[in-house]
């Protein structure tokens, strides 16, 4: 959650986390379902580890990583997210 709702740029994710997916919400309070969060501003699959989600300078005062596929397996039981930096 940031400070302020505030315009957004960008999103970037580093994981060492490979072959997985998200989703990426941008409300100006956190929701208490993900149907409270509206449609995703931006969607990627196939993620080859760190990525960077374009946010479309929406406003926004808090940021949702929807993880949609743990990536690659078999079986894969988590996906791993060491930072996430906002980027205005």
């Amino acid at each position: 959650m940031l400070a302020s709702p505030t315009q957004l740029g960008q999103l970037t994710v580093a994981s060492p986390t490979h072959d997985w997916a998200a989703s990426i919400y941008v409300a100006d309070h956190p929701g208490a379902t993900l149907a409270d969060w509206g449609a995703p501003v931006a969607q990627q699959s196939g993620i080859p580890g760190n990525v960077t989600f374009d946010l479309a300078q929406r406003t926004g005062g808090a940021v949702l990583v929807w993880i949609t596929d743990l990536g690659d397996g078999p079986p894969r039981v988590r996906a791993e997210i060491d930072e996430l930096a906002v980027i205005r």
